[in-house]
């Protein structure tokens, strides 16, 4: 009797330290158990890869160092036509699948917008790409989506998602630099 007790009191501290957890510390644990491990991974754990891979390419602007854009691509590199949800390749608001890490401070930046529910997808709500078709979402603007810090040296990008309504392989980036050209 005094083991189970001992294991209900261990189970109930663990639940009230997640609760006495700031919203960030929240944050940081979620994204780690998402990538598991530190820092960013080229490959996080999780579910299988999708044969659909997407890229970053970042657009460094020396007339306006603080603002961030990027290009955002899907590739299907699998033998077989492979799905994906239209928002991800045609509405530039909709960045929740970017992650950004600080390797400088060792944290990942709060996603600070926007933010919506989304309706559980439709067949309509899907595109099919080819295999070696390729999606390009052009010129995101996620300056404003982002808590970014004045040094930008460290700071890199991931794109990470898994079908959220039907299962399916996870689809995902390699690190990408967001440093301004000439940073270290």
């Amino acid at each position: 009797m005094w083991t189970i007790l001992l294991v209900l009191a261990t189970a109930d501290a663990s639940v009230a330290d997640h609760v006495a957890a700031s919203p960030e510390e929240r944050f940081q644990s979620f994204v780690r158990s998402q990538m598991g491990v530190e820092g960013c991974p080229d490959v996080a754990g999780g579910r299988p890869l999708s044969g659909i891979v997407a890229t970053i390419v970042p657009h460094p602007s020396t007339s306006e160092p603080r603002k961030v854009v990027v290009d955002i691509s899907y590739s299907n590199t699998s033998k077989a036509i492979a799905r994906i949800e239209k928002r991800y390749v045609i509405d530039k608001r909709r960045t929740d699948n970017l992650w950004i890490y600080d390797r400088s401070s060792k944290r990942w930046l709060s996603y600070l917008g926007p933010h919506g529910r989304v309706a559980r997808p439709t067949p309509d709500d899907y595109i099919a790409l080819a295999p070696g078709e390729v999606r390009v979402l052009k010129n995101v603007d996620i300056t404003s989506y982002f808590a970014f810090p004045k040094d930008m040296g460290g700071v890199v990008a991931k794109i990470m998602f898994e079908p959220s309504w039907e299962p399916g392989p996870r689809i995902e980036s390699k690190c990408t630099s967001l440093a301004p050209v000439g940073s270290k």
